[in-house]
């Protein structure tokens, strides 16, 4: 039996489609303050301590998920300068962007939310570490950008709901790869590219949308091309070592210019990871009441 042929949306429709629904949860002027913030490296503890009292919610969220972390701490966190001394300031940073991002996506869908944002902030881990290997001059910027990788996924999720169920149900049902039934219908303006549009909007440094534009792609990257190699690295090695597949990243494998690319910025990076001797160590941080493991 011939599957159906569904209808390739236009960049026209697509474009209208993310201007025109209200919906969708467009970041505040705050949280994109406060990502853009986490990125610069002269950022200090006292810059985020001031950024944030004056959300008391974020606040809130910080300590619990601080707190969470260090379960069995003789003394509970009840200040963000005490997390920050206990913790440390990367992951305290780690957590705020998480919590920012995940509080803009909360609700059940085809691919679990959930999911996406353990992957993200699993790829956006993994992308830091990365980066410090082979001397990226700015390394929170690969934390942002691989936390925002996929940010074009939630945007099918909300944004084009009925296509994306279908390209799901399509995925699970026939053995197709989603990266097939995406351009089934949505032709050659893939998840990437809209979360490139995305990023872009959202008034991110180009280096960071050129790096979720091609994430899956990093050596047409016309400018940023190291930043996009860690990006695509660090998504590949998350999925290839993760405990459950992401459905939307299962078929995903290393391209050899970007491992070569990596390579000859950290001799060792291609034994590192494809045959996984001194692999990146494991980190346990709680979401909600689950625990992702990176």
């Amino acid at each position: 039996m011939h599957k159906k042929k569904q209808h390739t949306l236009t960049e026209q429709e697509i474009r209208d489609r993310l201007n025109t629904l209200s919906h969708f949860p467009v970041l505040d002027s705050f949280s994109i303050d406060i990502l853009q913030l986490l990125e610069e490296p002269s950022t200090t503890p006292l810059h985020i301590l001031r950024a944030i009292e004056t959300n008391p919610s974020l606040v809130v969220q910080i300590l619990k998920k601080a707190n969470s972390l260090l379960y069995g701490f003789p003394r509970k966190i009840s200040t963000v300068e005490f997390a920050l001394s206990i913790i440390g300031f990367d992951i305290i940073k780690e957590i705020i962007a998480l919590q920012i991002l995940h509080s803009h996506f909360e609700q059940k869908s085809e691919c679990s939310i959930q999911s996406l944002w353990e992957h993200s902030f699993s790829t956006a881990v993994i992308a830091k570490r990365i980066a410090r290997d082979v001397e990226y001059p700015v390394v929170g910027e690969a934390f942002t950008a691989g936390l925002l990788h996929d940010i074009g996924i939630a945007v099918f999720q909300y944004q084009f709901a009925n296509e994306f169920s279908i390209i799901m149900n399509n995925t699970k049902k026939t053995g197709t790869t989603f990266e097939e039934e995406e351009q089934r219908i949505f032709g050659e303006y893939h998840h990437a590219i809209v979360g490139g549009w995305l990023a872009e909007r959202w008034n991110f440094s180009p280096s960071i949308v050129e790096s979720i534009t091609f994430h899956h792609n990093p050596t047409n990257a016309r400018k940023y091309q190291l930043l996009s190699a860690i990006v695509h690295c660090a998504e590949v090695f998350s999925n290839n070592y993760s405990s459950e597949k992401i459905l939307f990243d299962s078929h995903s494998t290393y391209n050899a210019s970007a491992v070569q690319l990596l390579e000859s910025r950290y001799a060792g990076f291609e034994r590192r990871f494809l045959h996984q001797e001194n692999m990146y160590s494991v980190e346990k941080i709680s979401l909600s009441n689950e625990t992702v493991t990176l």
